[in-house]
């Protein structure tokens, strides 16, 4: 599906800048919206690095990636 979004987003770009800047009351989705924070959020440093462990050990099985050399 091309184009999904495309006239809508402009508005929405708009819409969000009115909020920001404070420009405008008008009622808007974005009003009633919360972000809650993730909660394995703070294991993210923690979940990269084994991420990025995983696939270099698959990369090594594979033949991709010649090992490292930690002299």
């Amino acid at each position: 599906m091309l184009g999904a979004g495309v006239a809508m987003a402009p508005y929405l770009g708009w819409r969000i800048a009115q909020k920001i800047a404070k420009t405008s009351d008008a009622a808007s989705p974005l009003d009633v919206t919360t972000f809650r924070r993730w909660p394995p959020q703070s294991l993210m440093p923690w979940g990269m690095r084994a991420f990025e462990l995983w696939h270099r050990y698959k990369d090594r099985r594979e033949g991709v990636l010649a090992p490292i050399d930690y002299r």
